[in-house]
């Protein structure tokens, strides 16, 4: 084990130049001049060293805690649970039917068998299977956020949805769909007549977490008003309707994206179409955010360049990207993504993160395993800066890193 300083940014700041003697100066007067200030004037807050802790970090009162968690086993899955400034736990999806104990004994570990709220992304049995075994671990206080019974691809699998019915049953009260159409599916997919289309979607704030985009809407439009409908016939057709959020505590800003598409010859650009919307949806500026949740994966149908462009420039500040992977998903990540993600030195001084490699999967000196653990993030000085760490599946800190949040650097 080791550390790892993160490096420091610097901005460069010039003495102000001496009035020369033959400058022609006015008359003197009673009234006060004021100067206006410079960049040469102000102290940047990212000039100051940041020291890694060695020790694996935890969630503080008045600090952001982001934990991507590592599931085990032979079936595809994925979760994160949030934990935000004020105490609110929030799960980011659930993983597959048999990540139950995994997700459990995370959200143990962290505080407690209690969430306040649980966010499916989409209709994926990875992504949303775990949901009724874990109730019988946890307890749900708050909010089910889902998109609701519309908009049914061939994809999503019948089972989740049978599965997410049940799960609500559980919780009385707390399914919130973000979708809205004249007719719902039922729970009973025998019954079903067609994809039950919906007229609306709409953002929601949890805490921390603003999802801002959902099943192609984003910002008051819509990829299939402006672009066309979003297929129904293949896998990524369920994935280009997952939701995308953003979470943010002072100058921090991380991004969820579940399995969002890029153009490619199975999937729908959406990733591409609200990369055109995201900055005002989620009131990002140019700077992006400071870590990028690389979507399905860390697979080639998702994470496209336009996309990155947006979220992590490349404008010399260090940023973070992470991958939720299982062993299951053969393949991730994908070459093509890796390289998308370091091309133009967008991450600067910061890595990619992964809860693992899985067979076939490709690698890079910049990737850090968690080797089946937990990747943590954590924030400081109310987002003013972070520290990301790998886990491995027994508590032993891999790496762990700090860097400035890109919105409290003065350049």
């Amino acid at each position: 084990m080791w550390i790892v300083l993160s490096l420091l940014i610097a901005c460069g700041s010039s003495e102000p130049e001496p009035v020369s003697e033959d400058t022609e100066v006015g008359p003197e007067t009673d009234t006060e001049v004021v100067t206006e200030e410079t960049d040469s004037d102000v102290t940047d807050p990212c000039e100051e060293e940041l020291v890694a802790p060695l020790e694996r970090i935890r969630h503080e009162d008045g600090e952001l805690f982001y934990a991507q968690i590592g599931l085990g086993g032979l079936s595809l899955g994925e979760s994160a649970l949030v934990v935000g400034p004020d105490g609110t736990r929030i799960l980011i999806d659930v993983g597959n039917d048999s990540h139950d104990d995994d997700v459990a004994d995370a959200l143990i570990g962290t505080g407690g068998a209690t969430v306040d709220h649980v966010v499916i992304t989409h209709l994926h049995a990875d992504h949303a299977d775990g949901l009724e075994d874990l109730l019988d671990d946890i307890a749900v206080t708050g909010k089910i956020v889902h998109r609701g019974l519309l908009d049914l691809t061939d994809a999503a699998n019948t089972d989740t949805v049978a599965q997410l019915c049940r799960s609500l049953s559980l919780a009385p009260g707390a399914s919130t769909p973000l979708c809205q159409g004249s007719e719902a599916a039922g729970c009973d997919p025998a019954g079903w007549t067609g994809t039950y289309p919906s007229t609306s979607c709409g953002g929601y704030t949890l805490g921390p977490l603003e999802i801002v985009a959902i099943n192609g809407h984003i910002g008051g439009t819509s990829y299939q008003a402006e672009v066309g409908p979003i297929r129904t016939d293949d896998l990524n057709g369920e994935n280009a309707r997952s939701a995308v959020g953003v979470l943010s505590h002072g100058d921090f800003r991380l991004l969820i994206s579940g399995d969002l598409t890029a153009e490619s010859p199975d999937s729908d650009p959406v990733e591409e179409f609200y990369a055109d919307h995201i900055r005002d949806a989620a009131g990002l500026n140019d700077r992006g955010v400071d870590v990028v949740h690389l979507a399905h994966h860390g697979r080639d149908s998702s994470n496209s360049t336009t996309w990155l462009d947006v979220l992590a420039p490349a404008d010399g500040l260090s940023r973070n990207a992470i991958i939720g992977i299982s062993t299951a998903h053969l393949g991730s990540p994908h070459r093509e993504v890796l390289d998308n993600v370091l091309s133009g030195d967008r991450l600067a001084d910061g890595l990619i993160w992964a809860t693992t490699i899985a067979a076939g999967g490709a690698n890079d000196p910049k990737l850090v395993e968690a080797a089946g653990g937990q990747v943590l993030i954590a924030t400081r000085d109310g987002g003013r800066s972070y520290v990301i760490q790998a886990v491995n599946p027994s508590g032993t800190v891999i790496d762990s890193r700090a860097y400035h949040s890109a919105r409290a650097c003065v350049r």
